[in-house]
């Protein structure tokens, strides 16, 4: 893929990642960050610092570099996050461990991810059903 196809399929995953996470924070969307310098993130209108990637050749520890210095650069402080997807598979998120254990340990007890919840993730019914990437926190049988 040539470069100004890779550039637009690149935007079009950052419209896509701001789509997916409007539902959650309702003023997600694409950051514009090529037409300046690095003050702002991928999807911009979230707590993290979103760094999206996708393609046949994603490198993860690359992006999650950037998205640090990014951060860093535009005096940000937001948790930094990779949202990547190589092509023909599912997306993935990446963020540091120590940004995912505090937001662990901040979670109520009554949590499905609080610690001894002994939950696993498995296909959800109740989500998209069209969607074979949905997935669902389910206990274990009673």
């Amino acid at each position: 893929m040539g470069g100004r196809a890779s550039r637009r399929k690149g935007h079009d995953w950052e419209r896509d990642v701001a789509e997916l996470l409007r539902p959650i924070w309702p003023n997600a969307k694409r950051g514009l960050g090529q037409a300046r310098e690095a003050s702002v993130c991928d999807v911009e209108g979230t707590p993290c610092w979103i760094e999206c990637k996708v393609g046949a050749q994603v490198s993860i520890m690359a992006a999650m570099k950037q998205a640090l210095h990014d951060g860093k650069k535009a005096n940000d402080n937001r948790i930094p996050l990779v949202i990547a997807k190589r092509d023909r598979e599912e997306p993935i998120v990446t963020m540091q461990l120590g940004a995912f254990l505090h937001l662990i340990r901040h979670l109520p007890a009554s949590h499905p991810l609080s610690a001894g919840s002994g939950l696993s993730v498995s296909s959800c019914p109740q989500c998209d059903e069209g969607d074979p990437g949905a997935v669902s926190l389910v206990g274990p049988d009673p």
